[in-house]
């Protein structure tokens, strides 16, 4: 086996690897939502303990990824808000509507991303079109002809979405430049300040956290957050951002399988056919949006 099919092969596991870990991470936490955590307590030290983790590891086997330019601290700092509130959106609608329905809505944010890349001036053709139309529909058939679904939950989770998609285009469009290491690092750090913030306004002081809460903030902040943000970024190291991409629905396909084993949730033959078509959609948005961009032609 050469070395280039080696670095493929791995590039793939710690890509695999990252998104198996983000799929467990709704199951843990509705978990805790059924026993009646505060949201916002377990998102807030799980952040805590990844930062800390992040920086710790970073700091003895590569302090170059902590350096940053001062020019890139704003963008960090704008781009980790807007991540913290899709967060913070996912939980608290993770109390309304079921972990498969809410992750399944996270699938939507390529469609948000090629959005927002069209109206910052990027062309777009009929095929797109088409792919934002899959969307919609998909949509539709996850949370309309069942009447089912928790319409706060709903508006939460495509609030979320819409966030996390204004995130990704951020991070493209603002700090292209800062290497991915560098920006995990950074955005969980700032995530974690930020949510210190609102947790010191909603509560005031320290308040206790029962056993069954701190396994499961260990569990996310170590598995879900610190080491599968690790293993994203040496992915797209070694395979690029655009395999990577391709292989991110894959969060979503496992996280539905893990809800419907450990759960015990169901979904509609409708959802399931709403599900299937964001899905489908977020692999061709995801291709389209990682596919290179032509070089223009000069002629000499």
């Amino acid at each position: 086996m050469n070395l280039y099919v080696r670095n493929k092969l791995s590039g793939r596991a710690f890509a695999f690897g990252a998104v198996f870990l983000m799929s467990l991470a709704p199951i843990v936490v509705k978990f805790g939502l059924r026993q009646a955590l505060d949201p916002i307590l377990l998102l807030t030290v799980r952040f805590w303990l990844a930062a800390v983790l992040l920086w710790l590891v970073f700091w003895i086997f590569d302090r170059a990824a902590l350096k940053i330019a001062r020019k890139a601290v704003l963008p960090l700092f704008i781009a980790a808000a807007v991540f913290g509130i899709s967060y913070i959106l996912y939980y608290l609608a993770l109390q309304y509507i079921d972990a498969s329905v809410d992750h399944m809505l996270v699938a939507v944010n390529p469609a948000v991303v090629l959005f927002l890349l069209f109206l910052d001036g990027r062309k777009i053709g009929l095929s797109s079109v088409v792919r934002l139309a899959i969307v919609i529909v998909g949509l539709y058939l996850l949370i309309g002809p069942t009447n089912t679904v928790n319409p706060l939950g709903i508006a939460l989770g495509l609030a979320m979405t819409l966030f996390y998609g204004a995130f990704l285009f951020l991070v493209e469009k603002w700090l292209a430049d800062v290497p991915s290491t560098t920006v995990t690092i950074y955005v969980d750090t700032f995530v974690a300040l930020i949510l210190a913030v609102v947790y010191v306004f909603q509560y005031g002081s320290w308040q206790p956290v029962t056993l069954n809460g701190w396994a499961i903030i260990v569990f996310t902040g170590i598995l879900s957050t610190a080491l599968a943000h690790f293993f994203y970024v040496s992915s797209v190291k070694v395979i690029g951002s655009g395999e990577t991409a391709l292989i991110n629905p894959f969060e979503t396909v496992f996280t539905v399988t893990w809800a419907t084993i450990f759960l015990g949730e169901r979904l509609s033959g409708w959802q399931w056919a709403g599900g299937a078509l964001i899905l489908l959609s977020a692999f061709l948005i995801g291709r389209q949006i990682a596919a290179p961009k032509p070089q223009p032609q000069t002629n000499i």
